[in-house]
């Protein structure tokens, strides 16, 4: 038996099984994933450099097929030692199909590697929104 991409499930029995138990007849009205946003926060005391900027763009673009965007402060803040314009971060926001597989890759080689992997919080925001912290980036095949 060949392995479902998480695009066919999601429109095939995921759908079904949603529609049965939200009884929702409109495939459109069910709840669905609009983005997914990577997101890779520099500290600026341990990595200090321009090496350090572009061994994490070149991480995560290995990891998430897209070139990230490198963002800069917005204010400065002296307890951080930040000043404005520095750049503190890089983010991928990813739509569509390549969402699905980067989701799809996630949930079915990533999380298991998780050293005492103990399932994901079910937590949401209040707004639809799902956050997952992790700390190390070597769990990622690609990597």
């Amino acid at each position: 038996m060949s392995y479902a991409s998480l695009h066919d499930r999601l429109r095939g029995p995921i759908a079904t099984a949603l529609k049965q138990e939200l009884k929702v007849e409109n495939f459109h009205a069910l709840p669905h994933l609009s983005k997914v946003i990577v997101n890779v926060g520099i500290n600026r005391s341990k990595m200090e450099g321009k090496e350090m900027q572009e061994f994490i763009t070149e991480s995560l673009m290995k990891i998430t097929g897209q070139k990230p965007v490198l963002r800069e402060s917005k204010k400065a803040i002296s307890n951080f030692k930040i000043r404005k314009g520095l750049v503190v971060g890089a983010t991928v926001t990813m739509r569509g199909r390549r969402m699905e597989e980067f989701l799809d890759r996630l949930i079915s080689y990533v999380l298991p590697r998780i050293r005492d992997f103990r399932g994901l919080p079910t937590k949401l925001d209040g707004h639809g929104n799902y956050a997952i912290g992790l700390t190390d980036h070597t769990i990622f095949p690609e990597i």
